[in-house]
């Protein structure tokens, strides 16, 4: 027997060697081996670090810049703008599989909708709960959405000129009236957040509240989850302790769904 899917998480190198070994001892107790050749090792630092490959006994693992787990593509940089241009290309794929149903006149503009809301905006925004964006990753998602309801709800005539034109942001958003893409994501963020809050005594919450003893690099940090998170909770009047209380934070969420502006 192969043993499958697995993540080892270790501060220096020599933790990660060591975790490995005693997972290879126990594995193998039980009849249980890993496959090297499927098996990879990243090194998260400011600058890269070293580029020499983990080797633990005869087994020497691969070291890469990035790759996928669970669906999601995790990088030695810590940020999601490569994971999100993946994910806004699987959507475009997505959208061009669905492209006689989004010309068809014989479907209605709420049908279209249902189209983009049930199959395209989930494989946009697949596990958008912990993603830390930018500006800039915002800016893509709503130009992806936007590109998609011009094609529900088409031109406009201007009776002024005799003329069809594009429609304005503006009034697309009249027409759909939902929430954006962006919204969506923060308000899955925050609805996350009082999920991981709440988890007393579990790793997820360890992690989010675990202190790092040390001098921090120079150069300005890079925006994290947990950064997100505070800054939307500090936008709709909230904190963390207010996710005990389940009813005040799915107030949170309808509050981080009504968020508007880039």
């Amino acid at each position: 027997l192969v043993l499958g899917v697995f993540g080892v998480v270790g501060n220096s190198k020599e933790s990660i060697q060591s975790t490995v070994e005693e997972l290879m001892k126990i594995g193998k107790y039980i009849g249980l081996t890993i496959n090297s050749g499927k098996t990879k090792y990243m090194m998260v630092k400011r600058g890269g670090g070293d580029h020499n490959n983990l080797q633990v006994g005869d087994n020497i693992f691969e070291q890469v810049q990035e790759f996928k787990y669970l669906g999601s593509t995790l990088n030695n940089q810590n940020n999601m703008h490569g994971e999100i241009n993946i994910r806004l290309d699987n959507a475009n794929r997505c959208l061009y599989a669905l492209r006689t149903l989004f010309k068809s006149k014989l479907l209605s503009r709420k049908t279209k909708e249902h189209l983009y809301i049930s199959y395209i905006r989930p494989v946009l925004t697949y596990a958008c709960a912990t993603w830390a964006t930018t500006k800039g990753d915002d800016e893509k998602l709503r130009l992806f959405e936007r590109k998609i309801l011009r094609k529900i709800y088409g031109p406009v005539f201007n009776n002024a000129e005799q003329k069809w034109e594009i429609r304005t942001n503006t009034q697309l958003y009249q027409l759909y009236k939902r929430e954006d893409v962006v919204q969506f994501t923060r308000g899955t963020r925050i609805e996350w957040a009082g999920h991981v809050w709440r988890a007393d005594g579990s790793v997820l919450k360890g992690a989010l509240t675990y202190m790092i003893n040390g001098k921090r690099p120079r150069g300005r940090p890079r925006k994290r989850w947990k950064d997100s998170v505070k800054e939307l909770l500090e936008e709709i009047g909230g904190d963390w302790e207010q996710a005990y209380n389940r009813e005040r934070w799915k107030e949170l969420v309808l509050a981080a769904k009504s968020l508007n502006g880039s």
